[in-house]
């Protein structure tokens, strides 16, 4: 999966990168995810540990699941009866 990197060190410019691993969960108080993205970098530029806003360029699904719903509960509906709940 390709990511697009942007750091406030270097405004109007974004690094491309490809994800490499994640921690597979959010954090719930800051909502933010832990990765590993993999940048090529021949000069240097960005600094280990660096704060990024990563973009992740996420697959489109074309697929569409059907479900076969049935009736959890039967319940017959009369004029004037009560119903007695689930």
């Amino acid at each position: 999966m390709t990511a697009d990197l942007s750091l406030a060190e270097f405004p109007g410019r974004t690094f491309r990168g490809t994800l490499v691993r994640s921690a597979d969960a959010i954090t719930v108080t800051t909502r933010t995810l832990l990765v590993e993205i993999d940048v090529d970098n021949p000069t240097g530029t960005l600094l280990t540990g660096s704060y990024a806003e990563v973009h992740l360029a996420v697959p489109a699904q074309n697929s569409i699941r059907h479900l076969k719903l049935h009736p959890l509960c039967k319940r017959n509906f009369k004029r004037g009866a009560k119903s007695s709940g689930w």
